[in-house]
């Protein structure tokens, strides 16, 4: 999506003010961003498949019903962001395909409320308006283009943050599974040596704990640290 944006931008600035519409450069984004969102759409599929076979408890003893739980809430959680930052890219037409007409009215106004709670118009939508209104101008004014390219600055700063932050998601998952994993180990062995685990064993909190500091780390990021 990024190298997209770059190439759209490149494109812009090799432009003058006063030439003729943009049909060409538009078309040539479009087509990009049409694979793109036809990966996403592939992705989201897969992602929504993982929620539903999301795994259940795997017997009736509490210590390993309550870390499934838990390990269950980390893996909704990745879920959820990993959801949102996919949609967040292909907005809108990966989603409900609305008309040329109704992206621009959406920038128009800015901003909608929606039970009652107000949803920005972020910079992918902004731009997929801006191109559709350009394209249908027959010339292209210095103040449009220098618009156009201050959107896609912003669009691939945001898309630049979310590639970090989805870094540091990555590390955490790894870390988390790898103490999952160690967790789960220890458990099978005393479970194998008959040894009875009390219901607020040590392993239990500690899976507690990691998953909350996952779940505060992941949803207010804090880029380079694990």
């Amino acid at each position: 999506m990024k190298e997209c944006a770059q190439e759209l931008e490149l494109s812009l600035r090799r432009r003058k003010g006063g030439d003729s519409g943009l049909t060409s450069e538009v078309d040539a984004y479009m087509v990009s961003r049409k694979k793109i969102n036809s990966a996403i759409r592939k992705c989201l599929r897969n992602l929504r498949r993982k929620e539903r076979n999301c795994i259940t408890a795997l017997d009736n003893n509490s210590n390993l019903t309550n870390m499934i739980s838990t390990l269950r809430g980390v893996q909704e959680i990745s879920l959820v962001v990993f959801e949102s930052i996919l949609s967040f890219i292909s907005q809108p037409k990966a989603r409900s395909k609305p008309s040329g007409w109704s992206i621009i009215s959406k920038l128009l106004q800015s901003k909608r409320v929606s039970c009652e709670v107000e949803i920005e118009v972020n910079e992918v939508e902004k731009i997929d308006a801006e191109l559709l209104i350009l394209k249908s101008s027959k010339d292209v004014s210095i103040s449009q283009l220098q618009k156009l390219l201050k959107g896609l600055e912003a669009l691939e700063s945001s898309i630049q943050e979310a590639e970090e932050d989805l870094e540091c998601i990555y590390r955490r998952l790894v870390k988390t599974r790898h103490d999952a994993r160690m967790i789960m180990s220890n458990f099978y062995e005393a479970k194998a040596a008959k040894i009875l685990l009390p219901p607020k064993s040590i392993a239990i909190q500690k899976l507690k704990k990691l998953s909350n500091y996952y779940e505060l780390q992941l949803l207010h990021p804090a880029r380079g640290s694990i």
